[in-house]
């Protein structure tokens, strides 16, 4: 599988299936990622240069991309090393008003990446999100739990109505399930902390209310929460 981002690679080597060819764009810089997904030979029509037999190309640099902290261990990854974990496609959709929308991503499980990074899920862990959008690494403003972390994505790419798209300052993004833009999409990501999963004591009366209305929705027992008219589609075990 040949993954390449934006730029001619060209070789005068015939390397054995075990090298790896790096290339010197800027993942960070290129705002027009080009992804040739799947193939075996790249061509010059998809502006990417031939390299025979080569089985992997790097994509961007290996300037770590994301870093993972529990404790005191931290450990990055680069953009590079997120795409050869594999080219997965997947969709995401929230709603606004009558208003719905999707986007198509390509990128890893976020399952993948962590255990890549020799991280794992506990039922009592949850995660935080840092972000940087060009000035300072902040809080991502989203925990996702412990029973939602199977469910979500780290994404390099994403389409939305068949175009790609723009505007975060970073590579990565991270997918979750949830009702609106906010709780599916964090954008510019660039940390991750795991971190004690609060317990049901902790949570505010609100936050609870809401958590548990997600929780319905993710499980296909409600329906009509945007627009006011909540109510219960299946009845719901105890």
């Amino acid at each position: 599988m040949l993954v390449f981002y934006g730029a001619d690679v060209r070789t005068s080597l015939h390397p054995d299936p075990s090298v790896v060819l790096p290339t010197t764009i800027s993942a960070v810089a290129e705002q027009n990622p080009l992804f040739v997904y799947g193939q075996t030979q790249a061509t010059e029509a998809n502006h990417c240069g031939f390299v025979k037999d080569t089985c992997k190309i790097r994509v961007g640099s290996d300037v770590p991309a994301l870093t993972v902290t529990e404790g005191s261990t931290s450990r990055t990854i680069s953009l590079s090393d997120v795409a050869l974990l594999g080219i997965y496609h997947t969709s995401y959709f929230w709603s606004e008003g009558d208003t719905h929308f999707t986007h198509s991503v390509a990128g890893v499980p976020l399952s993948a990446v962590l255990s890549k990074m020799g991280f794992g899920f506990a039922a009592d862990r949850g995660i935080s999100v840092q972000v940087d959008d060009g000035r300072g690494m902040v809080a991502g403003g989203r925990t996702i739990g412990p029973e939602e972390q199977g469910k979500c994505f780290v994404a390099y790419d994403a389409f939305e109505n068949g175009r790609r798209v723009e505007g975060s300052v970073q590579p990565l993004r991270i997918y979750c399930p949830g009702l609106t833009r906010g709780d599916v999409v964090i954008e510019n990501v660039v940390g991750i902390t795991i971190t004690a999963a609060p317990s049901w004591s902790d949570l505010p009366h609100d936050a609870l209310s809401g958590y548990g209305v997600t929780l319905a929705q993710l499980a296909g027992i409600s329906s009509g929460y945007e627009d006011g008219t909540f109510r219960p589609d299946q009845s719901i075990p105890r």
